[in-house]
């Protein structure tokens, strides 16, 4: 009997089904690895995206002036995509978040928030702390309100006390009264 011949002997029917399946799932792993955009290429669907969606409620009036409805109109499709890309959007989208361009910052607001988890959060905690828009503050601050209270209470917990704007300071109040009597009652 041939040395190939006896190792071919000593494996079971089982252990060469499982080495196929192995084999097979390794394969699919591979296969989709490589339908994943490239970085370069989820980077540039998102400039494209920002733009098409900041131009939405921009113009020019019949006589030449120029509005912004200063909002911004993500659409459904717009926000699957960025949600599709995942984790691999979130530098990107951060980046928007330095820029001198209030909509734009939002925009970043809105897309990561959407993408969410622990990155995100620690990326939105200084925005709704620091940010110079009360507006953005705002929504980075009820963007945080999706993740577990000891996560961003001390963040909230500052806000209430010391941030500049009435709407913000008054909903990260609502926010701490409504933790902290929680927390009272398990006690």
């Amino acid at each position: 009997m041939s040395k190939l011949t006896s190792i071919a002997c000593r494996i079971s029917k089982k252990q060469i089904a499982w080495l196929l399946a192995a084999l097979l799932v390794s394969t699919a792993l591979v296969a989709q690895d490589t339908d994943q955009p490239s970085q370069e290429i989820i980077n540039k669907r998102i400039e494209e995206i920002f733009k098409i969606a900041l131009d939405r409620g921009t113009g020019t009036t019949v006589e030449g002036y120029s509005y912004n409805l200063g909002k911004v109109f993500p659409s459904v499709a717009e926000y699957a995509e960025i949600k599709k890309y995942g984790d691999r959007a979130i530098a990107h989208l951060a980046a928007f978040l330095g820029k001198n361009d209030d909509r734009a910052q939002l925009l970043a607001v809105l897309f990561l928030t959407e993408i969410g988890g622990s990155h995100v959060r620690k990326i939105l905690s200084p925005v709704a702390e620091k940010s110079s828009s009360a507006f953005i503050r705002y929504k980075a601050l009820r963007a945080l309100e999706q993740y577990p209270w000891p996560d961003i209470a001390e963040v909230v917990r500052r806000m209430s006390m010391n941030d500049d704007s009435p709407g913000v300071k008054s909903r990260a109040r609502e926010l701490v009264e409504k933790n902290d009597k929680r927390e009272s009652k398990q006690h």
